[in-house]
């Protein structure tokens, strides 16, 4: 009998965990890189958990450039020590790198990662993510966000809209206004906001056009513990770090 009701208690602390509001973002934290994904099985779909959508030229899903405290491949830079300057990532080992604006071209490069399920129609939901300047950015933007899309036109939006006539395309579900220097270390960018329903895919970048934000010059000063030159071209980029995204239902 007292077997019984022992199974009966754990059965019952149990549920609560299996019902527990969890992250919707695969590999939110950029844990694994697109190699290490590979390796343990993803199907194709999702093999890489996230990519790199450029609105420029070809605007192709590429790689994303991720930053991890151990080698994990041949393309993945080392933190601290990194490319785009000296950076541990907000939590845990890995961090993504992306561009948010271009001095001379019309461009925004975007994060565009995989959610384990689709989001339901009318319920509310929770977006968050960690963002902070790269000590290599020649500029600053004072708008960041979120987005989401339940299939793949965006791309195909992306790609007939080349430049930023591609934003007249994009739904933006979260946006957070960033003072000038106020991410020299990592903050978070937190909304709510209502699915339409069918969202699969979630887009993080700045998507405001130039004229609709604030574009600001940094001065770049190369400190010793850098460790390595800045990547080419990053003095006419606002090159930000991407780490912990996170959605999670509301209610």
């Amino acid at each position: 009998m007292v077997k019984i009701l022992l199974l009966i208690s754990l059965l019952a602390y149990e549920n609560p965990t299996k019902n527990a509001n969890q992250n919707l973002v695969i590999n939110g934290g950029f844990e694994y890189s697109n190699s290490e994904t590979k390796s343990i099985g993803i199907d194709s779909l999702k093999k890489y958990y996230w990519a790199y959508l450029d609105n420029y030229d070809t605007a192709t899903l590429n790689s994303i450039n991720v930053c991890h405290t151990k080698i994990v491949d041949w393309f993945t830079s080392v933190a601290p020590c990194t490319d785009w300057g000296y950076s541990m990532p907000y939590e845990g080992n890995g961090f993504a790198v992306t561009n948010s604006y271009d001095e001379y071209f019309e461009c925004r490069g975007y994060l565009t990662g995989s959610l384990a399920t689709t989001l339901e129609k009318g319920k509310k939901y929770i977006a968050s993510f960690y963002i902070k300047k790269s000590p290599y950015a020649g500029h600053m933007v004072d708008s960041y966000g979120v987005s989401f899309v339940n299939n793949n036109n965006i791309f195909k939006y992306v790609r007939l809209n080349k430049g930023l006539k591609c934003l007249n395309y994009i739904k933006v579900y979260v946006e957070q206004t960033l003072k000038p220097n106020s991410y020299n270390d990592w903050v978070k960018v937190e909304g709510t906001f209502v699915a339409d329903g069918d969202e699969s895919k979630i887009l993080i970048g700045s998507f405001r056009k130039d004229n609709e934000m604030t574009i600001t010059k940094n001065k770049i000063i190369y400190k010793s513990d850098s460790c390595k030159f800045p990547a080419k071209y990053t003095e006419l980029n606002a090159t930000v770090f991407i780490d912990n995204v996170c959605v999670l239902k509301a209610e």
